[in-house]
């Protein structure tokens, strides 16, 4: 039998239950009911719900694969010698 695997959202601490283009649904407990391929792809679907904070956990809470990539952010570098 495969072992199954969670999606959690790391800011919230809630676990997704179902994910689709448009939307998802989430639960306050874990919910090992995914693949390791499914985790994986949830965790590139929730991108288009704009979280980009999400972990795969195994069943017994354990760290699998975190993906914590913002696209949105932004790094401004000042410089003290140019004139903007």
């Amino acid at each position: 039998m495969e072992q199954l695997y969670s999606v959690k959202k790391r800011k919230s601490g809630r676990y997704i239950v179902w994910c689709d283009d448009c939307w998802y649904e989430t639960t306050e407990q874990p919910y090992p009911h995914f693949t390791k391929k499914e985790a994986e792809a949830i965790v590139k679907q929730m991108k288009n719900h704009y979280c980009y904070d999400a972990v795969i956990e195994d069943k017994n809470g354990t760290l699998v694969m975190e993906q914590k990539e913002n696209p949105m952010r932004i790094e401004v570098k000042k410089s003290f010698f140019k004139k903007f």
